[in-house]
């Protein structure tokens, strides 16, 4: 970009000067004094410009930073927060895990004895199945008995009579 500049520069020097009769060594001498002079005031100028960038740009990094360093604070503590609650969380998991596994134990000890107490039910339910039949059974054996044992004191009482009759008689 600079090449290109000093090229103008050159063609508009030898436009203003456009006089060809002067001798070479003038114009070469006013010629370079002019670039040099331009060179100059555009290094200035450059040198200037990239000062001022460079102060705006320092100022920028330095507000940035100034920043920075306030928003640190509150993120390093949110951080310490946060690193303490996954602590707690982590602790609470592995609590809950412990206890999943003693609840699935228990869970498991709990089904085993379900298991056991439906089979004795079971086991108690034909049980008394089989009572009630055989209770059934034996009111009916009763109450045969009991006819029969009504109809010989009926025939015994009828025998007993009999022979009091027959006793009074023979008396």
């Amino acid at each position: 970009m600079l090449a290109l500049w000093i090229c103008w520069m050159r063609t508009r020097i030898e436009q203003d000067h456009g006089e060809l009769a002067e001798s070479q060594e003038v114009l070469n001498a006013t010629y370079e004094s002019k670039l040099d002079a331009i060179v100059s005031e555009y290094k200035n100028l450059l040198e200037k410009q990239l000062e001022s960038q460079q102060m705006y740009y320092e100022e920028q990094i330095e507000r940035r930073v100034t920043r920075l360093e306030k928003e640190e604070g509150p993120l390093l503590k949110k951080l310490q927060e946060a690193n303490t609650t996954r602590k707690e969380v982590d602790s609470a998991n592995a609590d809950l895990e412990k206890e999943i596994r003693s609840l699935t134990k228990t869970s498991a000890e709990c089904e085993k004895h379900l298991q056991k107490i439906e089979s004795e039910q079971e086991w108690q339910r034909s049980l008394n199945d089989m009572m009630i039949r055989d209770q059934a059974k034996w009111k009916q054996l009763v109450s045969e008995t009991e006819a029969k044992v009504k109809a010989k004191e009926r025939e015994n009482e009828a025998l007993t009579e009999e022979l009091e009759q027959l006793l009074s008689k023979i008396s």
